[in-house]
């Protein structure tokens, strides 16, 4: 599956599921989550840029279900579109949705349009 670092638009998305074996040591080195609350999914779109870039891949640690600690990187639905983006809540209860491209203006979700996937914990990218 893609997330769009723009948006991509979750409805109707029927992903390729695929089970790859990975060395459990690997992936301890970023989640002690379940393997079953683990995915992969690929970047699309430059407004992460330069931290995650198109293609990249994206460990998603599904059981990361609250923001706890601002200016993490999540997979998130708002709006309907899937994005991966910094979340930083605000005082007034909105959640501020940051690109690290500076050219990209910063979004703000208020009471439930935002809906959390995951964390990302690990991008993988071919150099």
């Amino acid at each position: 599956m893609e997330y769009g670092m723009g948006a991509t638009y979750l409805e109707n998305v029927d992903p390729e599921v695929r089970l790859e074996p990975f060395p459990l040591s690997f992936i301890r080195r970023f989640s002690k989550a379940r393997a079953d609350q683990l995915f992969i999914a690929e970047g699309l779109g430059d407004s992460m840029s330069p931290t995650i870039g198109t293609n990249d891949l994206l460990l998603i640690d599904r059981s990361a279900d609250t923001l706890r600690v601002a200016d993490q990187i999540w997979a998130f639905s708002f709006g309907g579109a899937g994005m991966v983006k910094r979340l930083r809540p605000r005082p007034d209860g909105s959640i501020a949705i940051l690109s690290d491209n500076p050219s990209v203006a910063e979004d703000k979700a208020v009471d439930d349009e935002l809906f959390l996937i995951g964390r990302v914990v690990a991008i993988v990218r071919k150099v």
